[in-house]
């Protein structure tokens, strides 16, 4: 029988391994490279759909000896990757995220670093319908668009190693608002998904597989670094090490195929307060849904400080019970 032993070590240098990994998974989703595009902005409710009939009778249960492991990530959001953390059942997940202009430079202290610079701002709602499904609405400043998402837990890491991971299915479908686009309602369609799969190695350490896809309908893009085309995938990678009872380090790499190969950096901190998560971190993305993540991947053609950026998370949760 298959042993998961190899797992129970104390604390990889996740750091310096990253890319091993990546390279080492088949990632089936480019599949879809050959689908008609028209069908695409379809897919991720084609698999919402397929667990339906689960939503009505999933019910909240008392924890028991062999139950899931707790507290493998805090916050749904890593830093932009979406983890494997749900919604809980009755719950209201507040999110605001920021992001301020690129350093450019070390120079650059005029504009205090890109701190004067263009910001980007997206808030969110999202509410537990239970335990395992939560739905969402967010609203982002770039191009004024709205996201809905629906997130659904597919299995949880347990404390006896019988379910040796955690993972979700993340769907997102969007519109852009923005008018001075002369674009049709079909035209400013996107639509993404992503299915973190996370293990908790140690009380001190976790660690997140991030496959994920995006389609616009049309783009409109400014121009180089940014790719053009409309079908974008990626398989990441994340971590969180805690450094304290209430303080971890966070860390996730996203490399982008469209067109070529495009790359995602970002590390931060994370703080626990009660019933808030604050993370503040630097990451290339200054973009917060799966689709702009990863059209808007960098090929780091001008250096990492003129991509670089400042940004922080606030999370917030209401209880209805």
């Amino acid at each position: 029988m298959f042993s998961y032993q190899w797992f129970q070590v104390g604390k990889p240098l996740f750091f310096y391994s990253h890319f091993v990994v990546i390279c080492s998974f088949e990632f089936p989703l480019i599949t879809f490279m050959n689908m008609k595009k028209r069908y695409l902005l379809l897919v991720p409710f084609c698999f919402l759909l397929s667990f339906s009939s689960l939503f009505a009778q999933a019910k909240r249960t008392r924890a028991k000896a062999d139950g899931p492991i707790s507290a493998v990530f805090k916050a749904p959001k890593l830093i932009v990757f979406n983890t494997t953390k749900n919604t809980d059942e009755n719950t209201l997940h507040m999110m605001i995220q920021h992001s301020f202009g690129p350093v450019e430079s070390l120079d650059n202290y005029q504009n205090l670093y890109g701190l004067d610079g263009s910001a980007n701002i997206r808030i969110s709602l999202d509410y537990g319908i239970n335990d395992k499904f939560s739905i969402g609405l967010g609203r982002t400043k770039m191009d004024k668009a709205y996201d809905f998402r629906a997130k659904y837990t597919l299995a949880q890491q347990t404390r006896s190693g019988s379910v040796p991971f955690s993972i979700s299915f993340d769907a997102t479908v969007g519109i852009i608002t923005e008018t001075k686009n002369d674009y049709s309602f079909s035209d400013r369609l996107f639509t993404g998904f992503s299915l973190p799969i996370s293990r908790k190695f140690s009380e001190d350490f976790s660690i997140l597989v991030y496959p994920s896809f995006a389609y616009f309908a049309k783009t409109d893009f400014i121009g180089a670094p940014y790719s053009k085309e409309q079908l974008y995938v990626g398989l990441g990678l994340g971590s969180r090490y805690k450094i304290s009872n209430r303080t971890v380090l966070t860390f996730e790499s996203l490399p982008v195929y469209s067109n070529g190969i495009r790359l995602v950096l970002g590390a931060g901190i994370e703080m626990e307060t009660g019933s808030h998560v604050f993370q503040m971190f630097l990451t290339t993305s200054g973009y917060y849904t799966d689709p702009y993540m990863l059209r808007y991947a960098s090929n780091m053609d001008k250096g990492i400080l003129n991509y670089l950026r400042l940004g922080f998370n606030v999370n917030r949760l209401f209880w209805f019970e």
